[in-house]
């Protein structure tokens, strides 16, 4: 029986995320309210990531499948992870990571990034895109 389904905290979406000595993490060119502002279309990322944490307190996330969708509906980008805790793990929170490299952007407007968990839906938001404006 579920005790309760994952909850959001907070989610972040960048260029790069770098692991540091005693468990850090860095994250390198965060993108402001999800936006992302390119000088083209298409244009080719050499990296995209996006980080989730999740408070698992109430069930343990065993499963993922993440998905991009593009403003016209079609799925670019759909990935997912089986995970198995160790049967000792006592954990309040958990971390789900999408690495994307490369990641290309085929058009302007909002992406969808949905994730299912355990079996359970999320809309994690949008990610909007949107071409650089000319200096006049």
């Amino acid at each position: 029986m579920t005790k309760g389904m994952p909850k959001l905290i907070y989610l972040l979406v960048c260029d790069d995320i770098r692991q540091e000595m005693n468990e850090k993490l860095s994250f390198i060119g965060v993108y402001t309210n999800n936006t992302i502002t390119v000088p083209v279309i298409p244009i080719t990322l050499p990296q995209f990531q996006i980080f989730s944490m999740w408070d698992s307190s109430k069930e343990r996330i065993t499963y993922f499948k993440f998905k991009i969708t593009q403003p016209d509906g079609n799925t670019v980008v759909q990935t997912e992870s089986a995970r198995k805790p160790d049967a000792h793990e006592v954990t309040t929170t958990t971390a789900i990571h999408v690495g994307l490299s490369p990641f290309t952007i085929l058009s302007t407007g909002e992406y969808k990034l949905d994730i299912e968990i355990n079996g359970h839906p999320h809309e994690l938001g949008t990610l909007k895109v949107s071409l650089t404006q000319p200096v006049s």
